[in-house]
C-alpha cells in the first residue's frame, strides 16, 4: 500500500519519509495522489483553511474523508468539506489520548 504524507511542520512527517511514505508538496498534492485522505487538526478554522482551496475542493469528489482529531465543532468541519467536494464521503474518527 502506498502513503502520501503531507504536514505544515517539516519534522512531522519526516519519521514516515524515512519508513518510506511519499511526501506530497502541499495539501492538493496529497489530495490529489489518495482515495483516503486522513485529516488531523486541532479545529475547524484550520480545516476550513486547508481544504477551502479550490484547486484542493476540486480533488475531493469521489475521495473518502476521516477527520481524526479534537475537534468539538465537527459536523460544522464535515459540512464544509461535503459541501465543498459533491460525492466526498466524509466521517469521523474521534481522537485517542496520548497520541502526538
Amino acid at each position: 500500500m502506498d502513503l502520501t504524507v503531507w504536514n505544515r511542520s517539516d519534522a512531522k512527517y519526516r519519521p514516515l519519509a524515512a519508513e518510506g511514505a511519499s511526501v506530497a508538496s502541499s495539501v492538493g498534492d496529497a489530495v490529489s495522489r489518495s482515495d483516503v485522505i486522513v485529516v488531523c487538526v486541532r479545529g475547524y478554522d484550520i480545516a476550513t483553511a486547508l481544504f477551502d482551496d479550490p484547486a484542493v475542493a476540486g480533488s475531493l469528489a469521489g475521495k473518502t474523508l476521516i477527520q481524526h482529531g479534537p475537534l468539538s465543532t465537527i459536523d460544522g468541519c464535515i459540512s464544509v468539506h461535503a459541501s465543498l467536494a459533491s460525492g466526498c464521503v466524509a466521517t469521523e474518527a474521534k481522537a485517542t489520548r496520548g497520541l502526538r
